[in-house]
């Protein structure tokens, strides 16, 4: 698929074939693939406080993806609720800054979904959309897989070994579980980004995990895009990883009809302590056991090796190439 070449955008062009030659304001887009924990909630809040910018009002608005038209079961099966489902939707859901210049999606199943390639080209042909730039941010895929595991048991949605979550992977996708809970799949990198490259071409960057925290490597980005590369704020590490003995009461105390209740029951003072009650200690970060790590290894060997030939996909921070020699 061709891609169009786009005339810098915010301004107003005049569009063809039009007797009132309506006016059309163009925006720019980036869009950031994923991979999911990978530190793109980080990135794009980051990036949404920049004065050009607006994040989308949900950041993950899977509006590229096709899980609109799947079933989904399970944990977490209502995700795409309130997701924006036209074109329509998908532009509100930047009404809160419609000035912006630069709109930013960052949904992370872009880069796993094979629906969103195609999706995202046919999108940035729009006569409303000017400049676009792709942004994909990678990890060492056995941290990533683990860090996802955590976030299940965060979350309350298993109580599996990440073995068991590892070998009912295929089972959990094929009955129309969460993406959560798809480690291997998501982590398949090469591929993915080769769907994306053999479209976008130069339009597509990846970036390191481990290096988004320095201030050269955004201001890198800004620059590749044509941005001034001044930056404002802070990069904040956005959903840190805080697994509890009972994860579920973590939902259950979510309700906020009881929220309501305790607030007008209990004290201020007293309601750290009783959510500490409720929902357990804070365990520590999960350790992956050599069987689990043999397991991902057996799995993405080929996709690891890859990975590592492949010169725009960084692995300088990686651990797993050396567990594969």
């Amino acid at each position: 698929m061709a891609l169009l070449s786009k005339g810098k955008s915010s301004q107003e062009t005049r569009t063809s074939g039009q007797t009132a030659e309506a006016l059309v304001v163009r925006k720019n887009y980036l869009i950031m693939l994923g991979a999911p924990k990978c530190g793109t909630s980080s990135l794009s809040a980051w990036l949404g406080l920049q004065p050009y910018a607006a994040l989308a009002r949900q950041k993950e608005t899977l509006y590229f993806t096709d899980f609109a038209d799947l079933d989904w079961s399970g944990p977490g099966a209502d995700f795409l609720e309130g997701r924006p489902q036209s074109v329509g939707a998908f532009f509100d859901e930047y009404s809160e800054n419609p000035e912006a210049e630069l709109r930013i999606e960052a949904s992370t199943d872009n880069l796993s979904c094979p629906a969103a390639v195609e999706n995202i080209a046919r999108f940035v042909d729009r006569d409303d959309v000017g400049e676009f730039w792709l942004v994909a941010v990678l990890r060492d895929p056995i941290e990533r897989i683990v860090s996802e595991y955590e976030h299940t048991l965060r979350l309350g949605w298993q109580t599996d070994s990440l073995l068991d979550s590892l070998k009912l992977e295929k089972e959990r996708k094929d009955k129309g579980y969460h993406p959560l809970f798809r480690h291997i799949e998501r982590s398949h990198y090469f591929t993915q980004i080769g769907r994306y490259k053999e479209i976008f071409g130069d339009r597509l960057t990846v970036l390191d995990f481990h290096r988004i925290r320095e201030d050269a490597e955004r201001k890198k980005l800004l620059g590749w895009m044509g941005y001034a590369d001044e930056v404002e704020g802070e990069l904040q590490h956005d959903n840190k990883r805080h697994v509890v003995k009972r994860p579920q009461a973590v939902q259950f105390l979510k309700n906020e009809r009881l929220l309501d209740l305790g607030r007008r029951v209990f004290p201020k003072r007293m309601r750290p302590a009783l959510r500490n009650l409720l929902t357990g200690r804070e365990v520590g970060r999960y350790q992956a056991r050599e069987s689990e790590i043999d397991f991902i290894l057996a799995a993405m060997r080929d996709e690891i090796a890859a990975c590592v030939e492949a010169h725009e996909i960084p692995t300088d921070n990686w651990t797993v190439p050396m567990r594969c020699s």
